[in-house]
Formats: structure tokens, C-alpha cells, sequence
């Protein structure tokens, strides 16, 4: 959410990296969703895939970017990782709404509202309705709300009943969420959800598991931007190359154990 085209500076970064090289085997293109910028209150995931589709029929059906049997990974951003395979700094809106409910009367009061009025109106008007403004702003601010995208993002039945937007929730009750959370207790917890659901599950779910490059990234600040050495370092070094050894490993076959570079001390970028 709220991020457009040149917001996550990271993937000009990415793609300098990946296509670079006498021989590059990587095209980084950043499509822009109906639901970017302030455009996410009015739109849905299920939107998103249709236009990720569209994103994808593109690139197979144009001779410069790729072919019918070029390999397409997907990478997510924030919110946007619920669309992606590569995910870039999951967020839980849920979690945020709940934080500013825990910690504003008026918040509370706005979330009842929006919760009020969506049992009120019909489910088939939902995606029809805008909520009103003064009852979303504590959350979103000026950007207009669907009954739809407010119960997907809010998730009010979860976790019992997670909506589509709810994957990434720490669930803990109202009063215990705190502006930060234990980011290596967090990621641990969604690698036990992710291969205890491949051990349960059939299929592909059996299949199911987190790349060994897959961790927190030091210095990082969630779009990856920022001047200090640590955070270049995040972006420029640590970011691509923890991509790079996934698209080796999973896509391509290639097996690699080297692990991402650590910065040297002392040296600028």
C-alpha cells in the first residue's frame, strides 16, 4: 500500500544486479497495480492477480521481454507480498490497526464504526460502498475505503477467520501489541507455520519451505532506503545477493552454500 513506481528504491538496485554481466539471465520489471499508491482502498487482491496476469500475458506475448516459456518469479513488497514468492519485508496491516485500536479511544471508535456499518450493508453491496472518511482516517488517512478492502485489511473474524489480506499476523490480543516487534522470533515462527503446513499437507504444500537465504536483513529499513553505510550495504550488497542465490537455487537448479557477503568494515559503497 501507498507505494508507486520509484517508492521502494531497491529495485532499481535489484536490477542493475541482476542484469548486469556480459551474459544477464534477468529482466526486473516493476508493474504498476491498480490498487498502487492511494489507489489500495478501492481495489482487492483478487484485482491484484488479475493484473498480475495481465502483467504476465504481456511479458510472454512481447519478443523484448521474454517468451512463452520464460521463467517469471514473483516478488512482493509490504502488503504486496501477499502476491509475491519472494517476499520483501511482510507486514501485517491487521497488526497495525490493532496497535493504533490498543492505543487511541478514538481509533477504537472508528474501527467500531467501519465494523458496524459493514454488518449493516449487504455482503453483495460491499465492494460497492465506501466507508466514511472520518471513520477510516485514523488508519489510512485521506485515502477512500471499500467495506471490501476495510474487511480484508482490518481481518475483524482473525484469527479464527483470516481474510485475504491477513497472512502475515503476529496475533497477539490488542493490548499486548507493541510499536516493534522481535523481528528473528517473528520470521523463526513463520518458518515452523510453513513447513509444518508442507508436513501436513499434500501436493505442492508438501513441498513447501524457506530458502536457506531467506533472513533478516541488517541495517534495513522496510522499503530498504536510507543514506548510512549499513543501509547501502542492505540495499546494494546483502538484498540482491540473498536474491540472486534463490534464483540460482530454486529457478535455475544451481546449488550454491555461500552465504551473503558480509560488509567490510570501514569501506564505502
Amino acid at each position: 500500500m501507498w507505494d508507486a513506481l520509484t517508492a521502494t528504491p531497491y529495485v532499481y538496485t535489484l536490477a542493475n544486479y541482476l542484469s548486469g554481466g556480459a551474459s544477464p539471465q534477468w529482466t526486473v520489471i516493476h508493474p504498476l497495480l491498480s490498487s498502487s499508491a492511494r489507489q489500495f482502498g478501492i481495489s482487492s487482491l483478487d484485482r491484484d492477480v488479475e493484473d498480475i496476469a495481465s502483467a504476465i500475458a504481456y511479458i510472454r506475448a512481447t519478443p523484448a521481454l521474454g517468451s512463452a516459456s520464460s521463467r517469471i518469479v514473483l516478488m512482493g513488497h509490504s502488503t504486496g507480498c501477499q502476491d509475491g514468492a519472494i517476499l520483501q519485508a511482510p507486514v501485517s496491516d491487521r497488526d497495525s490497526i490493532l496497535h493504533s485500536i490498543a492505543t487511541s479511544p478514538a481509533a477504537r471508535d472508528a474501527a467500531d464504526e467501519c465494523n458496524r456499518i459493514a454488518a449493516a450493508t449487504p455482503p453483495d453491496q460491499h465492494t460497492g460502498t465506501l466507508l466514511p472518511l472520518h471513520a477510516t482516517r485514523p488508519f489510512f488517512g485521506s485515502v477512500p475505503v471499500l467495506i471490501s478492502r476495510w474487511l480484508s485489511l482490518a481481518s475483524p473474524l482473525s484469527p479464527d477467520h483470516p481474510a485475504d489480506d491477513d497472512k502475515f499476523s503476529f496475533d497477539l490480543a490488542p493490548a499486548c501489541v507493541v510499536p516493534t516487534v522481535d523481528q528473528a522470533v517473528l520470521l523463526d515462527r513463520w518458518k515452523r507455520v510453513v513447513e509444518a503446513s508442507a508436513a501436513s499437507g499434500g501436493g505442492a504444500a508438501a513441498a513447501a519451505e524457506l530458502n536457506p537465504a531467506s533472513g533478516l536483513i541488517a541495517g534495513a529499513k522496510h522499503n530498504l532506503a536510507g543514506d548510512l553505510f549499513a543501509q547501502r550495504w542492505a540495499r546494494q550488497v546483502d538484498l540482491p545477493e540473498r536474491v540472486m542465490r534463490y534464483l540460482d537455487e530454486v529457478v535455475a537448479g544451481r546449488s550454491s552454500n555461500a552465504n551473503p557477503a558480509e560488509p567490510p568494515v570501514g569501506q564505502g559503497l
